[in-house]
């Protein structure tokens, strides 16, 4: 378990969530649609990006308009960040995502550029795809070993309970108005529960 000093770590983009988890890890977040997974991505995206870092977001469920409507939502120069090669928007189906995974085109991708976080919403289409929990399964810890030879931030998104969880550092679950850290690798926020609401500032901790 460990603390990450300011400006070194990875950054949610949670207004109120004044702290930033390890670099090069997993981190998976599990809600139904609307609980505000695409916002936390979004804006998380941007505070990297903000930051000088490179981040690399694969929209598999939304298109790019959908995204960019978002992001003006919330206030995010999405377009500048672009211009200025620090976050890069893709939107492939879950096959073609699929695809940059197992054949290393997305090791590639990522050695190239130099990305610090790579954001997937949602992952958990891509493990729908599949035909079989065995596939699905067989595909996560092709995944996971690929993450290792990278060892870059991985920011993953997913509607439903999968095997994946078992291997991410941090599992963060989002309800109606509510964020739990089921688990996670910075110690104080195991088990820990925010109430939250969602906004032009995307998702932002209630006050005690």
């Amino acid at each position: 378990m460990v603390e990450v000093e300011r400006g070194k770590g990875i950054s949610l983009g949670v207004k109120g969530l004044n702290l930033e988890l390890p670099s090069n890890e997993l981190i998976f977040v599990r809600g139904k649609t609307g609980v505000g997974k695409t916002f936390l991505c979004l804006k998380a995206a941007e505070a990297e990006a903000l930051k000088g870092r490179r981040v690399i977001y694969f929209s598999t469920n939304e298109d790019r308009e959908s995204i960019l409507k978002k992001a003006g939502f919330l206030g995010i120069d999405f377009r500048g960040l672009e211009a200025r090669e620090n976050l890069k928007l893709i939107d492939y189906s879950p096959m073609e995502v699929k695809r940059l995974i197992e054949g290393g085109a997305l090791i590639d991708e990522i050695e190239e550029f130099g990305y610090s976080l790579v954001i997937i919403d949602s992952f958990g289409f891509i493990l729908s795809s599949f035909n079989s929990n065995v596939d699905a399964l067989s595909f996560s810890f092709s995944f996971f070993n690929l993450y290792k030879k990278l060892r870059v931030s991985f920011l993953l998104t997913g509607e439903k309970e999968s095997d994946f969880e078992h291997i991410s550092h941090n599992l963060i679950y989002l309800e109606e108005g509510k964020m739990r850290f089921i688990k996670s690798s910075t110690q104080h926020l195991v088990n820990k529960s925010y109430e939250y609401v969602i906004g032009k500032e995307g998702i932002e901790l209630k006050q005690a």
